[in-house]
């Protein structure tokens, strides 16, 4: 009897062993099947979010060259206001500056006028004194 009982040990130890090892190989064979689909959805999932983190990228630079280009058109658009303002503002500074330059020229040329005449009476006025006084001193 007990060597049945231990044949029948021995067969159950192995079918055992066989049940276990061929657990284990399913086992395992399930768990890379699921390694294989996380990996494989993960990758799937990487990819997409890098297709949509470039387009973001390239929208985002797109929309920054158009602000960028917008910006300077005003620029230009501003600076050239400027320029134009500056060169009227020269030009009514070149402008008035003529017109006081010449103001002056008249206000001297007037004032020299007036000395000229002025010197030219006192001149005048001291002759017929003098010849006053030398009609005087005569008789």
């Amino acid at each position: 009897m007990s060597n049945i009982s231990d044949y029948q040990v021995r067969k159950f130890k192995e079918q055992e062993g066989k049940r276990h090892a061929y657990e284990m190989k399913k086992i395992r064979a399930n768990s890379a099947r699921q390694y294989q689909l996380e990996v494989k959805k993960s990758e799937t999932q990487l990819h997409r979010m890098k297709g949509e983190y470039e387009t973001k990228v390239t929208n985002m630079e797109n929309d920054t060259e158009q602000k960028l280009a917008k910006m300077r058109k005003k620029h230009s658009v501003n600076i050239k206001q400027e320029n134009e303002k500056l060169d009227q503002e020269l030009t009514n500074l070149r402008v008035t500056h003529k017109q006081q330059k010449e103001e002056i020229m008249a206000s001297q040329a007037n004032e020299l006028r007036d000395i000229k005449e002025s010197h030219e009476k006192t001149l005048a006025r001291a002759n017929a004194k003098f010849i006053k006084e030398r009609t005087k001193l005569e008789a």
